[in-house]
């Protein structure tokens, strides 16, 4: 029942957003600015010069969560979200980089700063370290956000190279580095959802939809997320089966971007299929902690973010 009120919320989210904004699903005007629409597209071709090129975006199918996490059954078990990580870990491409995954509350109750935030991801020559908390693991798909999101952070922490924007957009291009590597479905979803909770009945929502709460789990907003995920899905010519993985909300915001792709960037789209560029996943990450009697190999000389910024969960209204 309370999958279904959310759900009834979702759509009655979108349904008084185009009329508050008269703004209706026919209608093929972006949301993105332009500018916005150019800054992904850099950050995709930043990207793709060191994932592999598009060869190695086809090579990999979209991520999807396996029946027995996403059955409805209830929040998952510490070693079912542990498997989870494997799982998306693999389906970044970097299963064999060492990663320490903690799911421990008090750093969180711990620090004020920390408050809204839904995991933290640390990182020096010792060691690496996602912490998320424990009560995320209630929504498996919001779990995938935010573990697909943190290892982004880790794969551009191998990159050289300052990303478009510089270090004022770093948060965004992780969340386009996710889209990139298979969660695009899965964070355009999570970037905006309306909240329900429990005991709300459905005649709640039915007489208040305007006080239905909203949060986001993204640094990006939805309509970006959208457009990213509509630039993707046509490099892996997919758009279809990409559109179907959505939720109302993102479909919209896809449909819109696709109009746009199709009218101001098709130049662009063809520019960012003829990448074909190394793939840093490819190389081996070495820390200095090393199991007992196994001597350290010499770590590479690299310059080591020691932080990044939390992901929040952020509420709208």
């Amino acid at each position: 029942m309370s999958a279904m009120i959310s759900g009834l919320a979702a759509v009655l989210v979108v349904i008084l957003g185009l009329v508050g904004h008269r703004v209706y699903v026919r209608e093929r005007r972006c949301q993105v600015p332009l500018d916005d629409q150019r800054w992904i597209l850099d950050g995709l071709d930043y990207l793709l010069r060191h994932l592999g090129g598009t060869e190695a975006l086809r090579a990999r199918a979209p991520f999807e969560l396996p029946v027995e996490f996403d059955g409805g059954q209830g929040a998952l078990s510490a070693e079912q979200a542990a498997e989870l990580f494997s799982l998306v870990k693999t389906q970044m491409g970097i299963a064999h980089w060492p990663c320490t995954l903690l799911r421990e509350a008090s750093v969180f109750e711990a620090n004020p700063a920390l408050a809204r935030a839904q995991a933290v991801y640390y990182a020096d020559d010792e060691d690496v370290i996602i912490n998320y908390r424990p009560e995320a693991e209630d929504d498996p798909r919001e779990l995938v956000c935010i573990f697909a999101h943190e290892l982004s952070h880790y794969i551009l922490d191998q990159i050289e190279e300052e990303g478009p924007g510089g270090e004022a957009r770093d948060e965004e291009l992780t969340d386009l580095c996710a889209i990139l590597t298979g969660f695009g479905a899965y964070t355009s979803d999570a970037a905006l959802r309306p909240v329900v909770d429990d005991g709300t009945r459905l005649r709640d929502v039915l007489r208040n939809p305007r006080e239905i709460r909203l949060s986001k789990l993204a640094y990006m907003s939805q309509s970006a997320m959208a457009f990213a995920l509509a630039v993707v899905a046509g490099l892996r010519n997919d758009r279809k089966a990409a559109y179907r993985r959505l939720e109302i909300a993102p479909r919209v915001e896809f449909w819109r971007a696709t109009h746009q792709i199709y009218a101001h960037w098709l130049d662009e789209i063809e520019r960012l299929m003829e990448i074909d560029a190394y793939d840093v996943r490819e190389q081996q990450v070495v820390l200095k902690r090393q199991p007992p009697g196994r001597a350290a190999p010499e770590a590479p000389k690299k310059k080591r973010r020691r932080r990044r910024r939390p992901l929040r969960s952020q509420p709208e209204r």
